[in-house]
Parts: structure tokens; C-alpha cells; sequence
């Protein structure tokens, strides 16, 4: 028996053009060397842009690539450095650090941002998304109030995930 080869699947980011003319003549030259294409979804686009999305969505899919959406900046957690807009309307929505100070990010576990985020799938859904790529996902983090209890609770959840995935004990952590 041979090793079977496989070809790896490449892609590209496409960030912040909205011109549909000018994306046809992008996305063409992208399908020669790439398999898929992640779109930034920003909160502007959310807003504003959802049409020249879905056109630039479906554009992507007739080249042949697959589509991926970026949450690009949305809530201010996710990768990218974009308004949002989501901040300035739910500021009841902001991560609060252990010492009470709010900062300008939106917490996850806040059921307004939740609810935010289902929104924003169901518009990448529009798009014609087929993947969501949670670019750099992130967390407010002040070294001196959060790093002892935030290292416990990593371990301590990588542990209890690890047990799961092996069905009883996993190694051991090192």
C-alpha cells in the first residue's frame, strides 16, 4: 500500500471591497490557485452592505470556491479592527473585569450579544456562507486581576474537555 496524497485545500482572505464588478475580476483570479474564499462580515457590513454581500457571495460560489465568513471586529472580540456599533447601543452588553471595570468588548455569555451573533449567522447564512471562521475570538484579560483564577479554570476545563474526548482519564497535563 502507497500513502494516498492528498492536495491541500487553499484559500485567501477578501476584506473590505463591496464593488461588484471589481470582486468578479478578483475572484476570478483567486479561483486559479484558491478552494475558498473568507469574506469579513463587519458590523458597516451588517448594517449597511448585506446586498453587495450577497452578490459578491453568490459571485464567489459560481468561481467554484467554497465561501467562509469572518466576524470581522463584530462586538469588538472578534479579529479585525472595525466600528462597532453593537458597543455603543448595548453598553450593558460590555465584558466587566474581576475589579468591576467595563471594557469595551461584548461579553459573550450576555444574552443580548447571543442574540446579536445569531442575527449575524443568519445574515452570513444570506451571503451564502458555508463556513464560519471565528477569527481570534477573545477575551479582556488584566494580567494582575485575571491570570491565577483564569489559569485554573483553563486547565481545569482543558482537563474536564480532554476526559471527555477520551472517554474516561487522558493523560496527564504537563
Amino acid at each position: 500500500m502507497g500513502i494516498e496524497k492528498t492536495r491541500v485545500k487553499t484559500g485567501t482572505a477578501y476584506v473590505g471591497n463591496r464593488f461588484l464588478d471589481h470582486a468578479r475580476r478578483d475572484l476570478s483570479r483567486m479561483a486559479e490557485v484558491c478552494d475558498y474564499v473568507v469574506h469579513s462580515i463587519s458590523e458597516t457590513d451588517f448594517y449597511f452592505h448585506k446586498s453587495a454581500l450577497r452578490s459578491i457571495g453568490e459571485a464567489t460560489v459560481r468561481t467554484g470556491m467554497d465561501l467562509w465568513a469572518d466576524p470581522w471586529g463584530v462586538g469588538g472580540v472578534f479579529g479585525g479592527e472595525s466600528f462597532s456599533r453593537f458597543l455603543l447601543d448595548h453598553p450593558e452588553g460590555w465584558q466587566v473585569l474581576s475589579n468591576g471595570r467595563r471594557v469595551p468588548a461584548a461579553c459573550l455569555n450576555r444574552p443580548v450579544f447571543r442574540e446579536f451573533m445569531q442575527e449575524w449567522l443568519l445574515t452570513a447564512k444570506e451571503v451564502g456562507a458555508q463556513v464560519i471562521f471565528w477569527d481570534e475570538p477573545h477575551v479582556f484579560f488584566h494580567w494582575d486581576l485575571e491570570w491565577e483564577e483564569s489559569t485554573v479554570v483553563s486547565v481545569m476545563s482543558a482537563k474536564a474537555f480532554s476526559d471527555k474526548v477520551w472517554n474516561g482519564p487522558s493523560p496527564p497535563f504537563g
